[in-house]
C-alpha cells in the first residue's frame, strides 16, 4: 500500500511544483503550454484506479486533501494571474490599433 500512496504523494508534489511554476512564468506563453501538457499528464496519471484506496490512513488521506488544496488554491491564482495577463494583452492591442487608425487618418 505505501508504495501506491507514495506514488500519489509524488504525483500530487509534482503537480504543485508545475502548478507553482505556472503561476510564476504567467506571462510566458510558450512555456505555458508545455507546462499545462506536463500537468495534464500527472493528471491522468492520478487517475489511475488505486485499489489501495480503501486502505489509506487519515493521515494519509488527509496530506493527500492538503496537497490538492494547495493545487486548487494555487490553480484560482492563475485564473486570476492570466485574466489580469490577458487584459493587459488585449489593453495593448487596442492601444496599437487605435495608434495605426490614427496613422492610416494622417495619409489623407
Amino acid at each position: 500500500m505505501d508504495n501506491t500512496y507514495e506514488k500519489k504523494i509524488e504525483l500530487l508534489k509534482k503537480c504543485l511544483e508545475i502548478s507553482e511554476e505556472i503561476l510564476s512564468n504567467a506571462e510566458n506563453w510558450e512555456k505555458l503550454d508545455e507546462l499545462l501538457d506536463k500537468r495534464l499528464d500527472l493528471i491522468q496519471e492520478l487517475q489511475e484506479p488505486d485499489e489501495e484506496k480503501e486502505s489509506y490512513t487519515e493521515s494519509q488521506i488527509s496530506q493527500i486533501d492538503t496537497l490538492i488544496k494547495l493545487i486548487t488554491q494555487i490553480d484560482k491564482d492563475v485564473i486570476k494571474v492570466l485574466e489580469e495577463e490577458r487584459k493587459k494583452v488585449i489593453d495593448s492591442l487596442k492601444i496599437n490599433t487605435q495608434g495605426q487608425k490614427i496613422a492610416e487618418y494622417g495619409k489623407y
